[in-house]
C-alpha cells in the first residue's frame, strides 16, 4: 500500500444504543472507534434499481486504509461531514497489512423551508423566515 494515495482522513464509528429524544421516539447514538484515519476513497459506478414506480439510484465507495482490527458492516465511516454506512470489509489475503472497505453514502432527506405566508386580498405572499418578501414569488389564495 502507498502511503500517497492516502489523502482522505476519515473516523470509524461504532452503534453504542439508542436514547431517548424525551419524547419518547429513538434516537441512534454513536461513538468513535478510529479517529483521524489515512485511507483513499474512490467512488464506484451508480447503479439504478426500479422500485415500484420509481428509479432509484446509489452510489458505493471503497475505502482503502491499513488494517484496523474490530472492524465490521455494522459500523460507519464519517468523511468531511459525509456518513457512509460500511457494508462489507476484506482484510486483503488475510495479512493484517491492509482494509479494503466497501459501503454506501447516507443521503439525508431534503427537508422543504418553512415559510409564513401573508394574505393580502385575496392573494398571499411567501415570506422568509425574517419575514422579509421573496422577490417574484407569489401565491394566490
Amino acid at each position: 500500500m502507498r502511503a500517497g494515495k492516502l489523502r482522505h482522513i476519515i473516523d470509524i464509528e461504532y452503534r453504542c444504543g439508542d436514547t431517548d429524544d424525551g419524547y419518547g421516539n429513538p434516537i441512534q447514538s454513536w461513538e468513535k472507534l478510529y479517529q483521524d484515519i489515512p485511507a483513499e476513497i474512490k467512488a464506484n459506478p451508480a447503479t439504478e434499481t426500479v422500485v415500484g414506480a420509481e428509479v432509484q439510484s446509489q452510489m458505493t465507495y471503497t475505502v482503502n486504509t491499513r488494517y484496523l482490527p474490530d472492524v465490521n458492516s455494522t459500523q460507519r465511516i464519517i468523511f468531511d461531514g459525509r456518513i457512509f454506512n460500511i457494508s462489507g470489509v476484506d482484510d486483503v489475503l488475510e495479512r493484517h497489512i491492509e482494509l479494503i472497505i466497501t459501503c454506501k453514502e447516507v443521503i439525508a432527506p431534503l427537508v422543504a423551508p418553512t415559510y409564513k405566508v401573508q394574505h393580502i386580498s385575496g392573494a398571499g405572499r411567501i415570506l422568509k423566515r425574517n419575514a422579509e418578501p421573496m422577490e417574484g414569488r407569489s401565491v394566490i389564495v
